[in-house]
């Protein structure tokens, strides 16, 4: 719910996950298509929701801006600005300094099987805001985007656990209503994603438990091929010419023209045309 100032290549491609472009390019390209790539996680999640539920109580307001007024969602932060516990979302518009003043907070130690994992898939030390995030029973998170200038925002969302009612459905239409892309992210206890944040998306928890899920702003410290290979292997396209002609066809049918980098090495975050994108929260 958080907006993150645009950055350049230079400036997120940090730590081991990142030393291809192109691998990096069809990535993101296969985030364009599908908004969501499983990692394939396997973890003690129990053991995990049991560390953040025991945090509950100290769980703060979600949002970057109080201007939403949102109550119904809260965070805990495991790496923060300045490491409070308290900045869960990152600031809308980050200062030139602030790269440097992200730290882990105080609840990391009390969290040691989160820990264990987050350390394993994470680049730790190359995020920015890392977060328990709850989402409160019978509530929704109006449709919204967390970067309305480009075409994909990486975010690593950990499931603790996944009520029945739950669901997170993305690429809608900026006003939340189905799209011809329009899907539900196959969330469950113990999956991890990275999720195309870029996309338009709402929450929803229709039960009467609190959904918990780890919020990651931040690199996947794995090979940026072991992450493509799970990508093809999920959208059955496997190579680049045919993501690209599956890309062709999503944008002719909403009337767009495919934006292709004509360099073949060199990754590029795409930017969306003007369009009236729904605003970030």
């Amino acid at each position: 719910m958080d907006r993150e100032a645009p950055s350049t290549a230079s400036s997120t491609r940090r730590g081991p996950s990142y030393g291809d472009p192109r691998a990096e390019r069809e990535i993101d390209e296969h985030l364009e298509l599908v908004p969501f790539i499983d990692l394939g996680l396997d973890f003690d999640h129990a053991a995990c929701l049991a560390e953040a539920t025991a945090l509950l109580r100290e769980f703060v307001p979600y949002q970057s801006d109080p201007r939403y007024g949102i109550r119904h969602w809260n965070g805990l932060a495991l790496r923060a600005l300045d490491g409070d516990p308290a900045k869960a979302a990152v600031p809308p518009s980050p200062g030139a300094d602030q790269e440097q003043r992200y730290a882990t907070t105080p609840v990391a130690a009390r969290c040691p099987k989160t820990m264990e994992l987050l350390r394993d898939v994470l680049d730790w030390e190359a995020c920015r805001a890392v977060a328990f995030l709850a989402l409160s029973p019978r509530s929704r998170i109006a449709a919204h985007v967390d970067d309305p200038m480009h075409e994909v925002m990486r975010s690593v969302n950990v499931a603790l656990n996944m009520p029945d009612g739950c669901e997170f459905v993305i690429d809608t239409e900026p006003d939340g209503r189905a799209g011809p892309f329009t899907r539900t992210v196959p969330l469950r206890p113990g999956v991890g994603m990275v999720v195309n944040v870029a996309r338009p998306h709402y929450l929803v928890n229709d039960s009467d438990t609190v959904r918990i899920h780890v919020v990651a702003r931040g690199p996947v410290r794995w090979p940026a091929a072991r992450v493509l290979g799970l990508a093809r292997a999920q959208n059955h396209y496997p190579d680049e010419a045919s993501l690209r002609l599956a890309l062709d066809a999503r944008y002719a049918r909403l009337g767009r023209p495919s934006d292709h980098d004509p360099e073949p090495t060199r990754y590029q975050r795409k930017r969306k045309p003007s369009t009236g994108a729904s605003p970030s929260y």
